[in-house]
């Protein structure tokens, strides 16, 4: 087959020229072949699909979780050689559940209930077909579990279950000392050799979990602990008797004998008991001795039940306010009393009736006046204040001749004067009692007024204040002075001293035990006059006065009040007078007032003040050591001195003349003060004196030189001054020359301008005196340039 050729594909192209080829194919997976053939007329191609599948040759199945649990979601993988590609998996898991068709190795599944599964994988790549299992135990955990016995017993048989489960193992604790252990079934029987109350723990297990359980069991032995009743019964009855035991009565039999000669049937165990028979009550009645009592009073009741008999019989007493002898209310009460009659078949019960009362106790009575004393012909109330009892009446008797009257509140009226004795009885039907109350009855007082033994009161002095009444007798007088003393309890006369002078207002209240009456009396008090004094404002030292002033002259007293005053012919209590000039005076004053009078004179000195002193000297300049004379004047002034403060810090010099004498010692300046007084007033006046020395021997030098005076033209030299003795002093210098030239100190300096004669005068001057010095100056221009000249260098003795 000429030009003929084969074309494989995958991956890389590989072309076979040939008819017929082998081939190999190194990796599973599918492959197209194509086979094109061709001569030199034609050509053809063709295409195949090769699925390429390994041989299987080893299928192992396995699972993440060894023992899973219901419910639980597990992993199962199949594990295929020598490839996986293109196997499909076929899973049954042998719980009934759909088998399971997956190209994937690994699946999950979930168990619902708990066994041993037959889990078979089949793998399938369309080349090869291998199966394989795996047994899986689905386990499930412990939950819900109980234990349970057949109640008391000798041989107990216990069952212990669990809700959930699987692949159990029980362990028994019996509680005893004796265990069972790995067990495979929760049901066992133990027998208890002693009897008591045990504790059984269970303990249920399996490879992934564990409960525990306890359960109490009551062993026991049979016993017959007694027979019931207990009580008497009723002959005749039937009678239903219950036997007492500890064990489970649905399998007991029981055998009774009632000795009445039946035959005795052999049981277990026996009890032997007695029984009591009575006859029934068939009537009860009660019978009190009393129908009324009082509290606290013993009452028989008699109680009288058929059938009689002397013995059996038991009695239980009741009543409504549960008890007989308690009863605190003052109201009548019924009581109503219960007896129950009984005996160990039967009982009855039968009641009575009994009224109980409260004795009459505690009796008081009131009345509506403050006191047991009334008026007359005036309504009174009485009443029962307190009282205890029960349905209790009052019967009142007013010890005055009137009727009795029977309630527990009543009015009266007392028409005469007197004590009385008012009786009030209290009863009912167990007891009563009497209370009796005395008043006495009194006119009331009608009127009352005020007197005074005198019309006017004096300060310190006693008083006498009577008070009139109709009805003096058994009246209580209650004496008030407004603003002092209140409610001084007294007779009809009042006695009082006052203190102070003023208007006062006595009160007095008149009270007897029924009625009360206020009078009033007004008392006028006055002070007697003493201590009259004259005083003025302006009074110096007790006798001076000034002049040209207006003077107050005031009266003072130790003691008085409501005081007129009398200066000369007036009435007023102050007297003015204007006095122009020093002199005397004389000052009269009358004092008077309701109670008397005074008189009191004084004299008085006037004095005139001193003012505008001034000091006068010849000059305020004054000379060292030489008398000065100083005066003092005044404008105005009497009876002056004067101090004169002349050396400081030495005490004054006090004189009564206007001058002073005086030689200073020391010079300088000096301040003098006068201090010129009276009684009245004073004044100073002050003046500065310059003590100064006398000028002696004045002179001067030049350039320190005295007189005669020679100096050199063009050159400052120094003129000064000199003196023996002065003060205060003051230079005047004077060069006469060609210009004037004045100057004013001590020392100056002066140039002469050209060669001549200068006289040059110095005046010295103070406050005292003066003196001059005048002497003349030679001024010459000083040698300069001296030359020697000699004709010859050489000559001979007296040559010339």
């Amino acid at each position: 087959m000429p030009n003929n050729g084969g074309l494989m594909e995958r991956g890389e192209k590989q072309v076979y020229v040939q008819d017929s080829v082998n081939y190999t194919y190194p990796i599973p997976d599918d492959y197209t072949l194509h086979v094109q053939v061709s001569n030199q007329y034609d050509n053809t191609d063709v295409s195949k699909k090769i699925r390429v599948r390994p041989q299987l040759n080893h299928l192992l199945i396995s699972s993440n979780v060894p023992l899973p649990l219901v419910n639980q979601t597990l992993i199962l993988e199949a594990t295929v050689e020598p490839s996986t590609y293109a196997v499909v998996y076929t899973w049954d898991f042998g719980d009934s559940s759909e088998s399971l068709q997956s190209i994937h190795h690994k699946v999950n599944h979930s168990f619902i209930s708990a066994g041993v599964y037959n889990v078979t994988v089949c793998a399938n790549n369309s080349l090869t077909v291998l199966t394989s299992w795996i047994m899986v135990e689905v386990l499930e955990k412990i939950s819900g579990s109980t234990v349970s016995y057949n109640g008391p017993s000798e041989l107990k048989h216990f069952r212990a279950t669990v809700m959930t489960g699987s692949n159990l193992t029980w362990d028994f604790d019996f509680g005893d000392g004796s265990f069972q252990v790995n067990l495979s079934d929760g049901s066992i029987s133990h027998v208890y050799v002693l009897p008591g109350n045990y504790t059984v723990d269970v303990t249920v297990s399996n490879t992934v979990s564990k409960a525990h359980q306890s359960i109490s069991v009551e062993v026991y032995k049979l016993a017959v602990s007694g027979v019931l009743p207990t009580t008497c019964v009723m002959s005749g009855n039937k009678i239903q008797f219950t036997a007492l035991v500890n064990g489970n009565i649905s399998n007991l039999t029981f055998h009774w004998l009632f000795q009445d000669g039946s035959s005795l049937i052999v049981v277990t165990v026996s009890y032997n008991t007695s029984i009591c028979i009575e006859l029934r009550i068939t009537n009860v009645s009660v019978q009190p001795s009393k129908e009324v009592v009082a509290v606290g009073e013993e009452v028989c009741f008699k109680v009288l039940v058929l059938p009689v008999q002397m013995r059996g019989y038991q009695f239980k007493w009741f009543n409504s306010s549960s008890s007989l002898i308690a009863v605190t209310e003052n109201a009548q009460k019924c009581e109503v009393v219960l007896v129950t009659a009984s005996n160990n078949v039967s009982n009855k019960t039968a009641r009575a009736s009994i009224t109980v009362q409260h004795p009459v106790s505690d009796l008081s009575v009131g009345h509506d006046s403050e006191s047991i004393t009334l008026t007359v012909n005036t309504l009174a109330l009485f009443w029962l204040a307190s009282c205890t009892g029960s349905n209790v009446s009052v019967l009142w008797d007013f010890g005055d001749g009137s009727p009795v009257e029977q309630n527990k509140n009543v009015s009266h009226v007392f028409t005469t004067t007197g004590q009385f004795t008012v009786s009030a009885t209290a009863f009912n039907a167990v007891s009563r009692d009497s209370v009796t109350l005395q008043v006495n009855v009194l006119n009331a007082i009608s009127d009352l007024s005020l007197h005074t033994n005198q019309p006017y009161a004096a300060v310190g002095e006693e008083t006498l204040i009577s008070a009139i009444s109709s009805a003096i007798s058994g009246t209580i007088y209650y004496w008030t002075v407004d603003g002092i003393s209140s409610n001084i309890q007294g007779t009809y006369q009042f006695r009082f001293a006052f203190l102070k002078p003023g208007v006062y207002q006595v009160r007095v209240i008149a009270q007897n035990l029924v009625s009360r009456k206020e009078a009033a009396i007004v008392v006028e008090v006055f002070e007697r006059i003493e201590g009259l004094q004259i005083e003025c404002q302006n009074l110096i030292n007790v006798k001076y006065v000034p002049t040209q002033e207006e003077l107050v002259f005031i009266a003072s007293i130790t003691k008085g009040s409501n005081v007129s005053y009398q200066w000369l012919a007036t009435q007023s209590g102050i007297k003015h007078q204007f006095t122009e000039s020093p002199g005397g005076i004389s000052v009269q004053l009358r004092a008077s007032n309701k109670l008397g009078e005074a008189t009191s004179v004084v004299s008085l000195l006037a004095v005139q003040r001193a003012t505008g002193a001034h000091i006068t000297t010849q000059s305020n300049v004054v000379a060292l050591g030489k008398v000065v004379n100083i005066s003092v004047s005044v404008v105005t002034g009497s009876d002056l001195e004067y101090l004169w403060y002349v050396i400081s810090g030495v005490s004054p010099l006090q004189t009564h003349a206007s001058f002073l004498l005086q030689t200073f010692t020391t010079v300088g300046h000096c301040l003098v003060r006068v201090l010129v007084q009276n009684v009245l007033s004073q004044c100073n006046v002050t003046k500065e004196f310059n003590i100064q020395e006398g000028i002696q021997e004045v002179d001067f030098k030049i350039e320190g030189k005295t007189h005669p005076f020679y100096a050199p033209t063009s050159s400052a030299i120094q003129l000064h001054g000199i003196i023996r003795k002065g003060s205060d002093l003051h230079w005047n210098w004077e060069v006469k020359g060609a210009n004037l030239y004045n100057a004013f100190d001590q020392t100056f300096i002066y140039t002469f301008p050209y060669e001549g004669i200068y006289q040059v005068s110095l005046n010295v001057s103070n406050g005292i005196n003066w003196e001059m010095v005048s002497h003349s100056v030679t001024v010459q221009d000083e040698i300069e340039g001296l030359t020697l000249n000699i004709s010859e260098s050489f000559f001979c003795t007296e040559e010339q």
